[in-house]
């Protein structure tokens, strides 16, 4: 009951932490400012009617991908670099359950924030493609986190992240994007987890089948197997070496 009491006393702690930190919560923050500027600013004609499934689309990658990419790694390399993970940690609690604590407030607001997009965008999906809509994004935010997790081991402060975070999130969020417009793009998007599932999502968003093939549901499957394995070989090498802060 203790080890509860003290997993749900750190994880209340990390999501105060985590609200207060800006940098860690600015995708989450632009989806939303960008579902409500764009929905009044962007005429509907320059989009052939979708207006609404463009701006879901961009806020979904901005949200489901910087934001737990974001929302993961500053916050852990931040804790480092003020020697505060050490505080965060008591004796009760174990590494895993840190990362519960760590993974759980984040996971939440992403999570909430991916559920309301749709409505801010004004973009009307019936309950069976919003249910699908709910399971992509999901994938979408796991994936990412786990992203966020391996750059918040390997970082010791915070400007230690900026040379993953940049150059991990903008192929991740530009290339599916570029890919409706370009083939070669299109090609690359093509074997990239955001740019499969940005795939399914645009059909779901206007209550259309996914179609789904066997090369697209290999490929989320295996980079996801071999982010958690990368993750794992990391965290049996490295942890989270609470003790050195």
């Amino acid at each position: 009951m203790m080890k509860n009491s003290s997993l749900k006393s750190l994880t209340k702690v990390k999501f105060k932490l985590l609200i207060k930190n800006f940098s860690a919560i600015s995708g989450s923050l632009i989806a939303i400012l960008f579902s409500i500027l764009f929905r009044y600013t962007l005429s509907d004609s320059m989009f052939n009617g979708q207006r609404g499934q463009f701006i879901l689309m961009m806020t979904v990658l901005f949200n489901s991908v910087m934001s737990s990419i974001m929302m993961i790694s500053l916050p852990m390399a931040e804790e480092k670099e003020k020697k505060s993970l050490k505080l965060l940690v008591s004796s009760a609690i174990s590494p895993s359950e840190y990362l519960i604590a760590t993974l759980t407030p984040s996971f939440i607001v992403i999570m909430g924030t991916n559920l309301v997009l749709p409505l801010l965008s004004d973009v009307r999906i019936e309950v069976y493609f919003y249910l699908q809509y709910i399971v992509i994004t999901f994938i979408m935010t796991v994936i990412s986190m786990i992203i966020g997790l391996l750059i918040g081991i390997l970082c010791k402060k915070v400007s230690d992240t900026s040379y993953f975070v940049t150059p991990i999130i903008l192929p991740l969020i530009l290339i599916p994007q570029f890919g409706t417009l370009n083939d070669t793009f299109k090609s690359i998007s093509d074997f990239i987890y955001t740019g499969v599932l940005l795939k399914m999502l645009m059909n779901v968003v206007i209550n259309q089948s996914i179609d789904f093939s066997i090369k697209s549901v290999f490929i989320v499957i295996v980079e996801l197997i071999v982010l958690v394995n990368l993750f794992s070989y990391l965290y049996n090498k490295k942890g989270l070496k609470i003790n050195e802060y």
